[in-house]
C-alpha cells in the first residue's frame, strides 16, 4: 500500500514535470500493486492523462477504457467518460483518426448521465460537448462556463471560455469569439497545469 501510494505521488510529480515517460514507467509499476478496482481504476486514469499529456491518442484510450471497466461506481465512471470525452476534445490532435462523432457523443451522454449538476465531470463533458459540435454547443459552453465560475476552477474556466471563443467563431461573431479567448489571459497566474 506504501508503495502504491509513493509510485502514484512520483508519477504526479513527474507528469507535472513534463517526464512522461518517467511517470508512465512509475504508474506501470504502481499498476500491479493495486489491490482494489477502485485503486486500478486510479492507476490506470493517471495513466491515461500521462498519455494524453504525451499526445498518445490510443494508449489514452486505451487506458481510460480499462479504467472504466474497473470503475464500480457510477459517478467515477461518469467523470472518466467525462475526461474521456474532454481530453479528447481540447487535444484533438492525439488522434491518427478522429473518433467517430457518436462515439464522442456517446461519452459526454454517459459522463452526463452520471454527474451530478454542478460537479467539474459536468462541465467537462459540457466543454467536450461544444468543442466537437460547435455549430450547436451554445448551450452547453455557457452552461459549462457557468459550472466553471461556481467551482472557482481556473483550468476549467479557462477550457469553457475556449469553447465559447469556437462556438461564436463558427456562429460568425468572430469580435466575440476573439473577447473569450483573450479573457483566457486573466488566469495565466491562477493555472498550473503544465500542458
Amino acid at each position: 500500500a506504501k508503495a502504491l501510494q509513493w509510485l502514484r505521488r512520483a508519477a504526479v510529480g513527474a507528469m507535472q514535470r513534463y517526464e512522461l515517460v518517467d511517470a508512465l514507467d512509475l504508474l506501470s509499476q504502481a499498476l500491479p500493486l493495486a489491490q482494489t478496482r477502485a485503486e486500478r481504476a486510479d492507476v490506470l486514469r493517471a495513466t491515461g492523462k500521462a498519455h494524453a499529456l504525451a499526445f498518445a491518442g490510443e494508449p489514452f484510450w486505451q487506458s481510460m477504457q480499462a479504467a472504466i471497466a474497473e470503475a464500480d461506481d457510477e459517478r467515477v465512471r461518469s467523470e472518466l467518460y467525462a475526461e474521456l470525452a474532454y481530453e479528447s476534445a481540447l487535444r484533438s490532435g492525439i488522434w491518427q483518426q478522429m473518433p467517430d462523432r457518436t462515439r464522442i457523443d456517446d461519452w459526454v451522454d454517459r459522463a452526463l448521465a452520471g454527474a451530478p449538476p454542478d460537479s467539474r465531470a459536468r462541465a467537462m463533458a459540457l466543454i467536450a460537448r461544444a468543442r466537437w459540435r460547435p455549430g450547436e454547443g451554445a448551450s452547453a459552453a455557457i452552461e459549462a462556463s457557468e459550472i466553471a465560475e461556481r467551482l472557482d476552477d481556473a483550468e476549467l474556466r479557462s477550457a469553457a471560455w475556449d469553447s465559447r471563443g469556437i462556438v461564436a467563431f463558427v456562429a460568425g461573431e468572430y469580435d466575440h469569439g476573439r473577447a473569450w479567448a483573450e479573457r483566457r489571459f486573466e488566469l495565466l497566474d491562477r493555472i498550473s497545469d503544465p500542458d
